[in-house]
């Protein structure tokens, strides 16, 4: 019966993933087809069309294996460290500067969302 279930959600989640991809590509949207499929699964799930417990269980691994999507990229850097040495101190400070403001924006965003929930109750 577990297989089935993870099977299932897999299915649910790809199937948002690929209609988002179809989406940007038929309208030429300037937005990631990641982010619009995460908005498509949000009001989905807003809207009870898809229930929690339909996602949970992959909902969960996903972020557990996140870091793992993070290995080439930091090979890759490390493989071409002759190429940007050069740049390094910009580089740092430009990720510096990038982390800040996704955490900042990302606090913001659930201090927002946290109060209009709290509100809708």
């Amino acid at each position: 019966m577990f297989p089935i279930t993870i099977m299932k959600q897999v299915s649910i989640i790809f199937t948002i993933t690929a209609f988002s991809e179809i989406l940007v590509t038929l309208l030429n949207l300037p937005i990631p087809s990641n982010a619009i499929g995460m908005i498509i699964l949000f009001t989905m799930l807003c809207l009870n069309l898809i229930k929690e417990s339909d996602v949970k269980e992959v909902g969960d691994f996903f972020p557990k294996i996140l870091i793992s999507l993070y290995i080439p990229g930091g090979v890759s850097i490390i493989k071409d460290y002759h190429h940007i040495k050069q740049y390094l101190i910009p580089f740092f400070l430009v990720c510096l500067f990038c982390t800040i403001i996704v955490m900042v924006s990302t606090g913001v965003t659930a201090q927002i969302l946290e109060n209009v929930k709290r509100k809708s109750k």
